[in-house]
């Protein structure tokens, strides 16, 4: 938990009064999380934080809410939660010895986008302008894809044009891969297969009705012949699709699915 321990000069000694007694400090550490430096005795059972200098922290947020819980937690941009908890003498705590009680991963819960406005902040204006530029040759040349658009520009195939490989692949960045050059090159990925579920005739049915008479017509619609049945006495309806098999002396023979 403590790096880069050092011995204290004489003005940054550290000496503690309490109604348990009295504790002095002689080293100084660096605090792993947060990243505070901290006075270090190996017979102190616990390091006081500051909430000032803890919540002063880089991408720390640091949020209570007594209604939800009694704690306090120490949010990080990695999406890990640090939770200090209220003990009995009502002090806020981090038990390092049981580090699985009070750290939560919550980035799962959240979906970090990138967006063409947030990625145009890591650029100039003149880098970002590069970029349109790349982008609308690419467009006049018919969506060429980006190796072969790089090779062009490389190759200097494309007279008295300012765009460069770096403007390329600032496009890319922005702007993510054009539509127009991923349109009839992606795979297609398998459907899933359709499972069959047999349910068994109820037994009521199976003990009374051994024998029904079954009533069977077609009907089309929009030119799709369906063959539909009716089961007498239990009233089932069926409506199964038709395909046209093959013909036969000018009538035709159907398969039913």
């Amino acid at each position: 938990m403590v790096t880069n321990l050092r011995n204290c000069r004489n003005d940054e000694i550290l000496r503690i009064h309490t109604n348990g007694g009295t504790q002095t400090f002689h080293q100084l550490g660096d605090l792993k999380f947060p990243p505070l430096k901290v006075h270090v005795n190996a017979k102190s059972m616990a390091n006081i934080l500051s909430l000032k200098d803890v919540a002063g922290l880089e991408e720390v947020r640091v949020t209570m809410d007594s209604k939800k819980e009694r704690s306090i937690a120490v949010h990080l941009s990695s999406g890990l939660t640090y939770v200090f908890r209220e003990g009995e003498g009502g002090l806020y705590y981090f038990d390092t010895g049981n580090p699985d009680n009070h750290i939560k991963n919550t980035s799962a819960h959240y979906s970090f986008l990138s967006t063409v406005a947030n990625n145009k902040l890591s650029f100039t204006k003149a880098q970002i302008r590069g970029a349109d530029a790349a982008r609308a040759l690419q467009s006049v040349l018919a969506w060429p894809s980006i190796k072969d658009f790089k090779h062009l520009v490389a190759s200097n195939a494309i007279k008295n044009s300012p765009v460069t490989i770096d403007d390329i692949d600032r496009a890319e960045h922005i702007y993510g891969p054009a539509l127009p050059t991923l349109q009839g090159k992606m795979t297609r990925s398998s459907p899933k297969t359709k499972q069959t579920v047999f349910v068994p005739v109820p037994l009521d049915i199976f003990e009374h009705h051994k024998f029904i008479d079954l009533h069977a017509d077609f009907l089309f619609v929009n030119g799709i012949p369906f063959m539909h049945t009716k089961s007498a006495n239990i009233n089932l309806f069926i409506y199964s699709t038709l395909y046209i098999k093959e013909r036969y002396h000018n009538q035709e023979q159907f398969e039913i699915h």
